[in-house]
């Protein structure tokens, strides 16, 4: 019994260990930036799984670093109700005009992290505020010029 309880309590604090490190994570898109890339394109969007008491978002304060320096404020964040996803959002071209972002270029994965909070309005009129601590990688590419 003992023996069991012993493993029960080891899988436990495994399971805890596990869940925290998925937790702090988040999907960026694209994970790929090529700096020769010219036109309109989408903005670049950190995305996680979060449970949040409400979709309306009444204001947001979350800063965007890359490879640990900080680039830019995020341009906006919505939640979906749906898939339980939060996305923050940030202006791809300020992004990849950065000079921090650009010496990057051609080194493989670096981290982009977000990080500050974000406020909600509930049905009930309350405000929640959220903080906000991710982690994710994006690869920063330059192709030579073709001939």
């Amino acid at each position: 019994m003992i023996r069991f309880f012993r493993v029960l309590c080891i899988g436990f604090a495994l399971a805890l260990v596990s869940f925290n490190m998925v937790g702090q994570t988040m999907s960026v898109a694209p994970n790929v930036i090529n700096l020769n890339t010219q036109g309109n394109y989408e903005n670049i969007k950190g995305s996680y799984s979060a449970v949040i008491a409400s979709t309306v978002i009444t204001n947001h304060s979350i800063q965007v670093s890359f490879n640990g320096t900080y680039i830019m404020q995020a341009t906006y964040v919505w939640y979906c109700p749906i898939d339980h996803i939060l996305f923050v959002e940030f202006d791809r071209t300020v992004f990849k005009n950065h000079p921090a972002v650009v010496a990057q270029a051609n080194q493989g994965p670096k981290p982009l992290t977000i990080i500050g909070n974000f406020s909600v309005l509930t049905s009930t009129g309350n405000t929640i505020v959220y903080a906000v601590d991710r982690l994710g990688y994006a690869e920063i590419i330059k192709p030579g010029n073709k001939k």
